[in-house]
């Protein structure tokens, strides 16, 4: 990134920020700013180019960094190009843009910006990072990606000076949306809160666990979730439908197109071989019986219990049993799979067999997973953990980049 470097100039520019995200969803990037070099440079700017295909600008904090100089920020838009949008700010200070209260033309829009800084000493460096918020636009659709980039650039003499660096991005589709859900047991003289203003989401393909101890509220809310019970307040969207609206044959019918189940002792029925268990849901569908084969084949093959279809439950073992159990779940393309403890009968071996057929099914098949237990290493296995007590979630952890043993640890 060095036209000649006599001198050894040498500019960084560092980022990170969302990896997925969903339509309208304000997300941000975060910055590292840095002359590396062994000399002063000169028209040191950083520049940002816009997605604007996906995202408009929110707010830009411009940071502070270890050297005291005055700078101004400009932007340029789909119509006109760079204008001053602020001038005589300090490195020192934090200093908060907020792009909504430019006064633009009709269908104009951001599309770049820039801070100039002048000259910049050997080690400049960002203390406090910049940050960048872009709103997603309601139009993206799932698996648009886009990309923010990024470049710093200076000049030492003759010598120009440059870094970039790029961030992607990934659309999904939201399966389920949780909404300041409460749940109440009792009346007015004993009243219990179960729930206590709930809200998360679970993006297409992501694993999630939800942790807590005994009598936290975790299983009230799976139950809330999967139907099975209903809140006292708020909305449970699945797959764009609110099902705290539903009733009656609706519901019935929501719960076993949209919902898969797993169970801690599988609910295999003893009389139907592994191919009919699996079969039965796609049946009850009406799914013509030259497709349910196809199907079932399918997902036995991608399981690997092709060779078993004909036995019956008590023919296989206990992990075999785990696949069939996983196999009916999924079979109908369910938009979302539920599991309550679901290691929660089950000898350690056991329990790791159907945590890896869970990692089967999220990974290989993009099954959306959400669940419920009390044991850290069950919850290990999910991609998120959201922490819940006395009725609310308190704390959320995410795996990101780490193997699923440092998760654990």
């Amino acid at each position: 990134n060095i036209t000649n470097k006599p001198d050894n100039p040498d500019i960084d520019v560092e980022k990170d920020g969302i990896i997925q995200t969903t339509a309208n969803q304000e997300i941000k990037y975060d910055f590292t700013i840095k002359n590396t070099g062994n000399v002063p440079l000169k028209d040191f700017t950083w520049y940002d180019y816009l997605p604007t295909d996906y995202v408009t600008a929110t707010k830009l904090v411009t940071g502070t960094y270890n050297q005291d100089l005055n700078y101004a920020v400009y932007y340029k838009t789909n119509k006109k190009d760079y204008r001053l949008l602020r001038d005589n700010l300090n490195t020192q200070t934090n200093n908060y843009i907020d792009f909504s209260n430019l006064e633009l033309e009709a269908d104009e829009y951001v599309t770049e910006f820039k801070a100039e800084f002048g000259k910049v000493d050997v080690g400049f460096s960002s203390v406090e990072k910049p940050q960048l918020f872009v709103k997603v636009k309601a139009s993206v659709k799932e698996d648009d990606t886009f990309t923010n980039k990024t470049k710093v650039e200076g000049y030492h003499k003759t010598y120009y000076v440059f870094d970039e660096d790029d961030h992607t991005t990934k659309v999904y589709e939201k399966k389920l949306e949780v909404k300041n859900i409460e749940k109440y047991y009792g009346n007015k003289s004993n009243l219990t809160k179960a729930i206590d203003n709930i809200n998360f989401d679970v993006n297409k393909g992501e694993f999630v666990g939800i942790m807590g101890a005994s009598g936290s509220g975790k299983t009230t809310l799976l139950n809330c979730i999967s139907t099975i019970d209903r809140v006292t307040a708020g909305h449970i969207i699945i797959n764009g439908e609110d099902i705290t609206k539903l009733k009656g044959n609706n519901l019935n019918k929501f719960r076993r197109e949209e919902l898969g189940f797993i169970f801690q002792d599988f609910n295999l029925l003893d009389t139907l071989t592994a191919y009919e268990n699996i079969a039965l849901a796609l049946t009850i569908q009406k799914v013509k019986a030259n497709e349910i084969d196809r199907r079932v084949n399918e997902i036995a093959e991608k399981l690997g219990i092709k060779e078993i279809l004909k036995k019956y439950p008590y023919q296989v073992s206990g992990g075999q049993k785990q696949r069939i159990a996983s196999a009916r779940a999924i079979i109908t393309n369910p938009k979302l799979i539920l599991a309550d403890e679901p290691t929660g009968a089950l000898d350690s071996k056991a329990a790791r067999q159907l945590l890896e057929n869970f990692e089967l099914l999220n990974q290989k098949m993009n099954a959306t997973i959400l669940m419920v237990t009390h044991d850290a290493f069950t919850a290990s296995y999910a991609n998120r953990i959201l922490f819940i007590k006395d009725g609310k979630i308190f704390n959320e952890l995410v795996k990101g980049n780490d193997t699923r043993k440092q998760f654990f640890e």
